[in-house]
């Protein structure tokens, strides 16, 4: 999206910084990055992919996906989602500013978390690496060759066929596979 502000947590303070432009705004993210704790850096690593900018990609944190490490089984990873579960606060809803606010609260939680559980190894030199490089293959994306799927899922279907065939030959006659009454009634 077109991004006008940039809010950041540095010593304790909240710092925002405003741009006249999106160029700007990639250039302070780019000089920056390898200092900035944040929540979905695939989101980011996207847009900069997409304005061409491949050069000193390292998020130092990314908040989102250590939350995913810590809790693989969380429906929603959402900012709002993940304040409440780890912090136990309730919150309706974040502007950029509160969102600066509780980030360096929510990491400091997160990582710990993945300290204690002894997966921040699995986080930093595993999950890590892997968003820029997802990141890159959703924005390359990928080539599907719609005339050899539609073969192969053919030759699945007639061998699925002759299968299904085998099946009522040895069970004598011809019932519904799919019903688990009628399948046990010919097994037992």
């Amino acid at each position: 999206g077109d991004f006008t502000r940039i809010f950041y947590f540095e010593d304790d303070t909240i710092n925002e910084y405003s741009f006249k432009d999106v160029n700007e705004a990639m250039s302070f993210i780019v000089e920056n990055i390898s200092f900035f704790s944040m929540f979905d850096s695939k989101k980011l690593y996207r847009f900069l992919l997409a304005n061409g900018i491949r050069s000193k990609l390292t998020v130092k944190e990314d908040v989102m996906l250590a939350a995913y490490v810590a809790n693989s089984g969380l429906q929603k990873y959402s900012f709002d989602k993940l304040v409440t579960y780890f912090l136990h606060m309730v919150c309706d809803e974040f502007d950029p500013a509160s969102e600066a606010y509780y980030m360096p609260k929510l990491r400091e939680k997160v990582v710990s978390l993945l300290i204690e559980s002894e997966q921040e190894h699995l986080y930093r030199d595993i999950e890590m690496p892997l968003a820029l490089v997802i990141a890159e293959m959703e924005n390359a994306g990928v080539l599907v060759d719609v005339d050899g799927l539609k073969e192969y899922g053919d030759i699945l279907e007639e061998e699925a066929q002759a299968i299904e065939q085998q099946i009522y030959m040895h069970a004598g006659k011809s019932f519904n596979i799919n019903s688990p009454k009628q399948l046990g009634v010919v097994l037992f």
